[in-house]
């Protein structure tokens, strides 16, 4: 699975490849928010359906912007071992941006809220982003865009919005619903990385539990790392954008009943697979075919509380995933060839309170095909049928928790590729606040990334929110 749900090993089988270093870290000490809006970041009580705002109050008191400052660099001269011999990477900066970031969230006293959240950023000189002449010098985003209406007994979301399936958090296999995007390694936490999709989305309350389901009508897929990013695959052919020639739907149900000191739900979905596949171009031509992959989710997710202590365990089979196989016969540089398997995925963790300012937790996630290696006959899985990841986190609060520290380590069960990330978060005032990051990667020579072996970054933000 790779580190935080890479579904292969293999450049062509999956290319959002940046998910290998996606795990996750508690988001308030955390640089990889990358100055995303999240309710942590922005200190005020949110309003209750019981309590309305103040009528008289101006539609800008319910308006929140974040400006920022973001940088990002080596520190060291990583070396790389090729078939051609030793290419040295020079250290310097690699991210410069500035960002804004508004939130406006309007509830009325009749059950309804509105809320929007957007980005825009600015990309400055020493940067990748900027120094790529194909794509422009800033970006704006629609986060979120939703109309919510609530009553005693339901609750119904129109726009775009998240939906988080799964107990273990940061490391669940079975939240896939919304894609994801690593650009980066600014962007570290899973929660962060989340994007956006316009669905609808609703919930009946009971006492023989909650009801869930949802219908998107126009998924979306990861987008590709951007081109001079740490985490852009060398390819010999482009990787065109997935363009869909028919209409694609997704939808989901799950039911949730909880008892005390733990949470059980089931759930069944029709999905397709977030990271697109991409097989070999067609005789004469440059571009990769992308291959959209449909398929049947069932789920069954847990918790139990004893104490301070949480345990979580999440469970998935999907049906007729496609999985990349090669002949036996050939070289290990023979095209991979799709057929669709089945795939049993579980993720397990714990979350343990030390104390009220310092937590820890530790989880793991693995896959495995269904009959991989003998279902093709003559043909062989490129990966390993069993692949996973674990994700180790350790946070501790400060001076009245304005200071946050943490650290996190994200490896593949199989020691390939390992991230460990130490940050900090120091909120200055109500207005200001600072966050520096240490990255410091490994990787074998044939893992996903060879090029991050023995890397090592620096990151810091400085932010002012009004």
């Amino acid at each position: 699975m790779g580190i935080c749900g890479i579904p292969g090993r293999h450049t062509m089988q999956r290319v959002a490849l940046a998910h290998v270093l996606a795990g996750s870290m508690l988001p308030a000490a955390s640089l990889a928010q990358d100055f995303e809006l999240s309710d942590d970041m922005f200190d005020e009580a949110e309003a209750s359906s019981s309590t309305p705002p103040d009528a008289t109050g101006s539609w800008t008191d319910r308006l929140t912007m974040e400006l920022g400052h973001q940088v990002l660099g080596h520190l060291n001269r990583n070396r790389q071992t090729t078939p051609d011999g030793i290419i040295q990477q020079a250290h310097g900066l690699e991210v410069n941006r500035l960002s804004a970031n508004l939130r406006f969230q309007e509830l009325y006293d009749n059950g309804w809220l509105l809320r929007a959240t957007g980005r825009i950023k600015a990309y400055l000189p020493g940067g990748y982003e900027f120094d790529n002449s194909a794509r422009p010098d800033h970006e704006t985003w629609l986060d979120e865009l939703y109309l919510q209406r609530s009553g005693s007994d339901h609750s119904v979301t129109l726009g775009r919005q998240t939906i988080v399936w799964g107990e273990t958090v940061g490391n669940s296999v079975l939240d896939i619903i919304n894609t994801t995007e690593y650009r980066d390694l600014t962007i570290i936490d899973l929660e962060d990385a989340r994007r956006h999709q316009w669905m609808v989305n609703w919930d009946w309350f009971s006492d023989a539990g909650t009801i869930s389901g949802f219908v998107n009508l126009y998924p979306e897929f990861n987008p590709l790392p951007v081109v001079g990013s740490p985490l852009f695959p060398e390819l010999p052919w482009r990787l065109p954008t997935a363009r869909r020639d028919e209409a694609l739907f997704e939808t989901g149900v799950r039911w949730q009943h909880s008892l005390p000191g733990s949470d059980l739900a089931i759930m069944a979905a029709w999905l397709y697979e977030n990271d697109v596949s991409y097989a070999p171009p067609a005789a004469g031509e440059t571009d990769a075919r992308p291959l959209f992959n449909d398929h049947l989710l069932l789920g069954f997710s847990g918790n139990r509380a004893i104490g301070r202590l949480l345990l979580t365990l999440d469970i998935a089979y999907s049906r007729n995933v496609l999985a990349a196989y090669a002949p036996v016969r050939e070289n290990g540089s023979a095209l991979p060839r799709y057929h669709p398997t089945d795939r049993l995925a579980t993720s397990a963790g714990l979350e343990y309170a030390l104390t009220t300012t310092r937590q820890f937790s530790f989880s793991v996630a693995a896959e495995k095909f269904s009959g991989a290696r003998h279902i093709h006959g003559n043909l062989q899985l490129v990966d390993a049928d069993t692949r996973g990841n674990l994700l180790l986190r350790y946070s501790q609060r400060h001076l009245n928790e304005d200071l946050v520290l943490s650290a996190t380590l994200q490896s593949e069960l199989d020691g390939d590729l390992s991230l460990a990330n130490l940050a900090a978060d120091w909120r200055i005032n109500d207005d200001w606040s600072l966050g520096t990051q240490l990255i410091v990667t490994r990787a074998e020579h044939d893992s996903l990334f060879p090029g991050l072996d023995e890397d090592v970054r620096l990151g810091t933000r400085l932010s002012f929110s009004f």
